[in-house]
């Protein structure tokens, strides 16, 4: 197999949502967020909201693409420091029909809320989401999506923060991230805790 890694743009979001459905399938929080929802109803959710996020200061997509199958095998979405737009409540198209719409505003929120807690919007980068498909787990693809994000973020000697489920949390503290709070998302099926960890400029290993 070969790889490419590049930033992506609004001609990848149809894709990017597929991914982001596929990679996150055993979620607990989202195997309970649309139950009965078909999968490509759920990327299609997923799409349009990369779609209004990307429109935002600071918001970049990072991808890798399986050159061999033409095919993106995983991505990041991450923002850079930017002065947040003044503005009215957002619109967004509504969730499609068996959406659990209280714990979806619950999770958003609760994400949100710890978000404007820990981050300073204008001189801290921030990971939002990284995911890769499930047949590629293991070739250090996050790794390389984080690398490219984080050089950036050294150079520029500014923290990164992140918000990350326990599945994924193992990883982080490979490349400087420290635990600062837990973060609990109250699920039907219990409540659920992720953790919020924050990145010193310069700090950590790149990954193994």
């Amino acid at each position: 197999m070969a790889f490419e890694l590049k930033e992506a743009g609004s001609s990848d979001l149809e894709e990017l949502g597929a991914v982001l459905g596929k990679a996150y399938e055993q979620d607990p929080i989202l195997t309970q967020l649309m139950p009965g929802v078909d999968q490509a109803t759920q990327d299609a959710f997923w799409t349009v909201w990369l779609r209004e996020d990307l429109k935002k200061p600071g918001e970049k997509l990072f991808k890798i693409v399986d050159t061999s199958a033409g095919k993106v095998v995983a991505f990041t979405k991450v923002r850079y420091p930017a002065k947040p737009i003044e503005q009215a409540e957002e619109e967004h198209d509504a969730p499609p029909e068996g959406t659990d719409i209280p714990l979806l505003m619950h999770w958003f929120e609760q994400m949100d809320i710890y978000r404007d807690k820990h981050m300073n919007y204008e001189t801290d980068y921030f990971v939002n989401v990284l995911c890769t498909l499930p047949g590629y787990h293991r070739k250090g693809l996050g790794s390389e999506l984080l690398n490219r994000f984080l050089d950036d973020a050294d150079k520029a000697n500014a923290k990164t923060y992140i918000q990350a489920t326990e599945m994924g949390a193992g990883l982080y503290p490979r490349f400087g991230w420290k635990d600062i709070e837990e973060l609990t998302v109250r699920t039907p099926k219990g409540p659920f805790v992720w953790r919020c960890m924050m990145k010193e400029p310069g700090s950590g290993r790149y990954g193994q």
